[in-house]
């Protein structure tokens, strides 16, 4: 029997950690992320607000309060990681001669901030402003593979399995995939998201194992190699220590 207390305490908690994924939020996207009622959503976004914790908008969407921002100021912001990323998506392309990303987690998506462009002429360009399903990306599956099966189980659930072009058999296997994800420490993508577009990523942890975004390498499938690929995750996972040392201190 379900402690309703309780519940409402890990809503509340589900909540936030939605509003740090998110710019903002509205009532129907807080009742489909929990699973829960409109009217539920509703009085969680109230209380929540009277806290300090939530703020609405003129358009009727809530944004993160001060009392939200107090608890998240020694946390990484979007901005400031976008901002200590750059040099390191420019070093990744000089080194590579590929174009390199920085990309952020939403629900089942990744959203990409940062694109840095290698000059090649066949490339892959910009992808800032893109959402593409995590699972079928080299970052997103990078930053899937370091989640608790719970985690997994909320940004995959049963019920919305068609709406991500998921079956459970296609589930299964991502969840062996990420395991094999997780021992190496980093994803690939071999045409999963773009047809003749490969790309290998890693993901950024805070201190505490949480996800603060992912960096990749794309580039043509014709300049994918076994030895190429373990050259860019090689260069991923030194620029992830050093990105994630920077963000730290």
């Amino acid at each position: 029997m379900k402690n309703p207390g309780l519940e409402s305490v890990d809503n509340a908690l589900r909540l936030l950690l939605l509003l740090a994924e998110r710019d903002s939020v509205r009532v129907s996207d807080v009742a489909t992320e929990l699973d829960i009622a409109l009217s539920t959503a509703h009085r969680l976004l109230s209380t929540l607000r009277s806290r300090g914790f939530v703020d609405q908008s003129r358009d009727r969407s809530y944004v993160a309060g001060p009392a939200y921002a107090r608890l998240a100021r020694t946390a990484p912001t979007a901005r400031r990681i976008e901002d200590v990323a750059q040099p390191h998506l420019e070093r990744l392309r000089d080194e590579m001669n590929e174009t390199s990303h920085l990309s952020v987690i939403d629900g089942a998506e990744m959203r990409f901030l940062l694109s840095v462009e290698t000059s090649q002429v066949l490339r892959v360009g910009s992808r800032v402003g893109a959402r593409l399903p995590a699972h079928r990306t080299s970052g997103g599956k990078a930053l899937l593979a370091v989640m608790s099966q719970e985690e997994l189980a909320h940004r995959f659930p049963p019920h919305g399995l068609d709406s991500l072009d998921l079956s459970k058999d296609d589930l299964e296997r991502l969840r062996r995939e990420l395991g094999t994800v997780a021992r190496r420490g980093y994803g690939v993508n071999r045409g999963e998201s773009e047809r003749g577009v490969a790309a290998v990523g890693v993901g950024l942890l805070s201190p505490a194992r949480e996800p603060l975004g992912a960096l990749s390498i794309s580039f043509p499938t014709v300049r994918l190699s076994s030895a190429r690929l373990r050259e860019m995750a090689d260069a991923l996972l030194r620029a992830k220590q050093a990105l994630e040392a920077e963000l730290a201190s």
